[in-house]
């Protein structure tokens, strides 16, 4: 049987893991288009250095990355949607969380080797997400 030793400072980081993170997703705070390292210590509503020594302690790509793959994957759900082709791809972006058009562009490619319009066909012809972010 293998024993874990978590010691104080260890403890406070997956505590402060698990804090953002339900903050993040649970929340959908990643559909806010320029939420910032920033807003997740003010929205945590504590007076913690901790909490802002360790926010700060994540390199910005890293943290654009894992909201970008939130974003993407909350995109294609809405390309599974009945009523996708009633909305622009433009608009599925903008309810995701991306700023413009330009970047979801660039992140959908990114994440999944296609287009939005690929993705939207792809999704909506398999019925399923299975396999669509593999190309990460």
């Amino acid at each position: 049987m293998k024993t874990e030793f978590i010691t104080p400072e260890i403890d406070n980081c997956q505590n402060f893991v698990r804090q953002v993170k339900n903050l993040i997703e649970d929340k959908k705070m990643y559909l806010k288009p320029n939420l910032s390292k920033n807003d997740i210590v003010k929205m945590m509503h504590e007076d913690n250095g901790d909490i802002l020594k360790f926010c700060n302690s994540f390199n910005q790509q890293i943290f654009e990355n894992y909201l970008n793959k939130l974003r993407m994957t909350h995109a294609a759900i809405l390309f599974l949607g009945n009523n996708s082709y009633l909305y622009s791809i433009e608009v599925i972006g903008k309810e995701s969380g991306f700023n413009t058009y330009e970047s979801f562009c660039k992140t959908c490619e990114l994440l999944t080797g296609m287009l939005p319009e690929m993705l939207r066909e792809v999704v909506r012809t398999k019925r399923s997400l299975k396999g669509i972010f593999d190309n990460n």
